[in-house]
């Protein structure tokens, strides 16, 4: 049974330690980045979209989108807001 406050490991994680699920992202990224350098070229692109019917390739270029256009979320349009506030403030003040 867990004591709230006291940890099933009083000293912690060691320093250094290694993180084994980032070693995992990792490889897998690195696996993952050579298939796509090696199997996914311009060129064999190009061979497959040329196949492709018209559908498949706008839903491609959708798909591919979003990793070149940034999407809008709530997030993005608060600061926006934020800034355009305060520069009406910063303005208002300067009048003042």
């Amino acid at each position: 049974m867990f004591v709230k406050g006291v940890s099933g490991n009083p000293n912690g994680r060691p320093k250094n330690s290694i993180n084994k699920l980032n070693v995992v992202k990792r490889e897998l990224q690195s696996l993952l980045g050579n298939v796509l350098m090696n199997e996914l070229n311009p060129e064999t692109i190009n061979t497959i979209l040329a196949k492709a019917s018209p559908s498949a390739r706008l839903r491609f270029i959708e798909g591919a989108l979003k990793y070149l256009i940034p999407t809008i979320t709530m997030d993005n349009e608060l600061e926006e807001i934020l800034k355009e506030l305060e520069l009406i403030n910063n303005e208002q003040a300067t009048k003042n």
